[in-house]
């Protein structure tokens, strides 16, 4: 079943959780719960991990070793390492407390299979990796009574590094890409960095990350295969009502939806 897709990406404390609540609220939208970080755990293994050196292997030897095992950090990484590495960061993720990760949309034996489908292929890891997020997304899904006139929603900020490639791979995917001032995101950093340990980070290394999302962005946007599926809205228009309004009716106009926003 082909179904519509729909990507809210952005600088992390850009606003993408509200807009997410936004848009999840009208009824033909599917919303996974929380992030899955499909895209950050499989695809980021074989475009970057597997080409790693021996000494920015040693710069995360110990996470590499919580998520891959002694062998890779020594000698490399081979791609059985890198599809058991999926296998473990599953559970390690399912520990941890944000509620992140690839259970969000399916159990790990349901995982277990659908690696197991796609690795007796013959193709190249990369198809085979995006095979796997796509059966991913169309167990969640199913799983979920979700129909052809619904939407499948999901928010993660940094997929924004991958949306040339998931819009590549789904003709009928959208995304959505909100964008914050940048002042206004390093205060919203401060403020999570007193709960949270990955927030902490320097104004300098902020600002980076905001300047890196902006020009991922321009870049995607100057790509005339997916430009015109990329929908960017002001973080600071949508706080007042009736802009709130004008971006709702463009959504229902933009998806086709079979009714307006509450």
């Amino acid at each position: 079943m082909v179904y519509r897709k729909l990507f809210v990406v952005g600088c992390p404390r850009s606003g993408t959780s509200w807009l997410k609540r936004m848009i999840g609220s009208h009824s033909d939208v599917l919303t996974v719960p929380n992030e899955s970080h499909a895209y950050s755990i499989t695809y980021n293994n074989f475009t970057y991990l597997k080409n790693q050196k021996f000494k920015k292997r040693l710069n995360s030897a110990k996470w590499i070793l919580m998520s891959y095992g002694l062998k890779p950090l020594l000698f490399g990484f081979n791609s059985e390492d890198l599809w058991q590495g999926i296998l473990n960061k599953y559970k390690i993720y399912q520990k941890c407390q944000e509620n992140i990760g690839l259970y969000n949309l399916v159990s790990y034996a349901e995982l277990e299979q659908l690696i197991a489908k796609v690795g007796s292929g013959s193709e190249d890891d990369l198809i085979k990796v995006r095979t796997l997020n796509q059966l991913m997304f169309d167990r969640f899904f199913e799983n979920n009574g979700g129909s052809e006139k619904q939407i499948l929603l999901e928010k993660k900020p940094q997929n924004l590094r991958y949306i040339d490639v998931i819009l590549r791979q789904f003709p009928e995917a959208k995304s959505i890409e909100i964008i914050r001032d940048g002042r206004d995101v390093c205060v919203s950093y401060q403020g999570r960095a007193k709960t949270t340990r990955w927030a902490k980070q320097s104004t300098i290394t902020v600002a980076k990350i905001w300047k890196k999302a902006i020009e991922t962005r321009e870049k995607a946007k100057a790509d005339l295969e997916i430009s015109d599926r990329i929908y960017s809205v002001r973080y600071e228009n949508l706080r007042t009502e009736s802009a709130r309004r004008t971006e709702q009716n463009f959504l229902f106009y933009w998806f086709r939806l079979r009714s307006s926003f509450n």
